[in-house]
């Protein structure tokens, strides 16, 4: 995936860093699945057009490595971002694979806007490799 994309989103998610579930390592907002180390957090999800608030499981990780990891892993693998690896493999325009992502990833409807955003006003596209 492009390493913009996954910067803009460990900004957008975790104010890089900065703002995670308590004790999750969790800098991308990706919520556990059956069996997988979680903790509990309030989180802002849009559905139906409203912003809800929610408790959720999120996974928790050992460190940033591992979530770094585990996040490029995820959207590499999973049959749901494929139309986004896609894009990415056959053109390399990071629109493209904001555009294909990001109503996978997350509920806001405005999350390509914010991701594209902060790659632009950052200059994350230098840390693609085409």
């Amino acid at each position: 995936m492009p390493a913009s994309v996954a910067l803009a989103q460990f900004g957008l998610e975790s104010a890089w860093g900065t703002k995670m579930p308590a004790g999750s390592n969790n800098p991308f907002g990706m919520k556990a699945a059956g069996g997988q180390a979680s903790v509990p957090a309030r989180t802002r999800e849009v559905v139906h057009g409203q912003s809800v608030y929610i408790t959720a499981q999120f996974r928790k990780f050992a460190d940033f490595a591992e979530a770094f990891d585990a996040h490029g892993r995820m959207i590499a693998t999973l049959d749901c971002y494929a139309p986004a690896m896609h894009a990415w493999e056959a053109t390399h325009d990071v629109d493209r694979f904001v555009a294909a992502l990001a109503p996978v990833y997350a509920t806001d409807p405005h999350y390509h806007d914010l991701i594209m955003s902060i790659i632009h006003s950052r200059n994350l596209t230098q840390y693609d490799l085409h």
